[in-house]
Formats: structure tokens, C-alpha cells, sequence
């Protein structure tokens, strides 16, 4: 596998292709950074990274949309990066 085809998330190697229908997805929405404070848990739309009311950061703090929910890693490697392509190609 040509690891140009591929992204890593938490350490793990995936394919690009299996991950973006997803982060298209996701682009369509508005994001903000929150604590969960839900009950149960939820999924990272993009890497199913668990998310979880607990004192870890790392599964306990996210982006959400009011309904779904990423993953800090994710969000900042493919919504955050591409706001910035965006705003760095749009004129002044």
C-alpha cells in the first residue's frame, strides 16, 4: 500500500478512500470545540474514535455539530487544515 494513499489517526494507518466520504461530510457542517457530557457515548464521524464523559481529554473533549460528533485529532487534521487552505485562497 503507497502510504500516500493513506492518513494516520491515533497511530493507526488508513486508507484515504476510507475515510473521505466522511470528512466531505463533515466539511458540510458547522463545528464547535465541547465537553461530552452525554450519559453514554458516541463515535468520531470520521475514525469512530470513542468519545465518553470522563476526565480523559482525549475521549472526553470534541467537535460537534449539536448532533455528531470528531475527534480533536480529526478535526484539526482535515476541518481545521482545510478552513485555513480555504481562507489562505480566498482574496482579500
Amino acid at each position: 500500500m503507497n502510504s500516500a494513499d493513506n492518513v494516520v489517526i491515533h497511530g493507526k494507518e488508513w486508507k484515504q478512500s476510507d475515510v473521505k466520504e466522511q470528512i466531505e461530510f463533515c466539511l458540510t457542517k458547522k463545528w464547535s470545540l465541547a465537553n461530552f457530557k452525554k450519559p453514554n457515548h458516541d463515535h468520531c464521524e470520521i475514525c469512530w474514535w470513542t468519545l465518553v464523559k470522563t476526565e480523559d481529554e482525549n475521549h472526553s473533549v470534541g467537535y460537534t455539530d449539536g448532533y455528531r460528533w470528531l475527534c480533536r485529532e480529526c478535526y484539526h487534521q482535515f476541518i481545521e487544515s482545510a478552513d485555513s487552505r480555504f481562507a489562505s485562497n480566498c482574496p482579500a
